[in-house]
């Protein structure tokens, strides 16, 4: 209840602000209204023309203390007006150099504002340059690897081929190594051919196949 209270009377002062003057106005209106014009007459002069209202007289005391007070209260008023002239001409000043002030600092804001944009674009820019900075390396990186990589599948396509040419002329060797056998063991064969024939042609001839086999020998 008492937040709701407070709140119409906050509505109800803002409401109030909006019709009532401002101090700047009422000041001005103040002055206008009691700060006497340069050709307008002062009332002390009027009155010193003036006879007593109470004696009809112009020497009377009190009307000479009316005339001192009035014109003290005359005096001050001039006096409170310059000062308020004074002081309205001071604050106007304050206030242009306040709005002047302000707008600098607004400026000013902007520009530091623009200038922190530009430091986040930099440092984004930055960001990028590093990552890129570092996918350029592993790049190198993996160029040399597939560089290394080529040559290794070149060694091993040499040597695959080497293994075939080996293969190849391990079947050819195995090959003419069972021709060389079926020769020796053909040859063996005849060997004993001719050696059985031998035997038996010995066995038949005797001392002449003896002398012949000793006449071809001296052939």
């Amino acid at each position: 209840m008492h937040c709701s209270t407070t709140s119409l009377n906050a509505a109800g002062v803002s409401e109030l602000s909006t019709y009532l003057p401002s101090t700047d106005e009422s000041l001005q209106d103040w002055l206008t209204r009691n700060l006497p014009e340069a050709n307008s007459p002062s009332p002390l002069s009027s009155l010193m023309n003036e006879t007593c209202p109470c004696c009809d007289k112009y020497d009377c005391e009190n009307m000479d203390t009316l005339q001192k007070t009035m014109k003290r209260l005359e005096a001050d008023a001039c006096l409170a007006a310059q000062i308020g002239q004074s002081l309205l001409q001071k604050h106007e000043s304050l206030v242009a150099e306040t709005n002047q002030t302000k707008g600098i600092l607004e400026q000013q804001l902007n520009e530091f504002r623009e200038k922190v944009a530009n430091l986040e674009i930099l440092l984004a820019l930055e960001e990028t340059s590093v990552d890129l900075e570092k996918a350029n390396k592993r790049c190198i990186e993996i160029g040399q690897e597939l560089q290394n990589k080529t040559k290794e599948l070149e060694k091993l396509r040499i040597f695959k081929f080497m293994v075939r040419q080996a293969d190849f002329r391990e079947d050819m060797l195995r090959s003419q190594l069972e021709d060389t056998n079926q020769e020796l063991a053909i040859s063996r064969k005849n060997e004993l051919m001719l050696e059985s024939k031998y035997k038996k042609l010995k066995s038949r001839y005797g001392n002449r196949l003896k002398w012949t086999k000793i006449k071809y020998h001296e052939c």
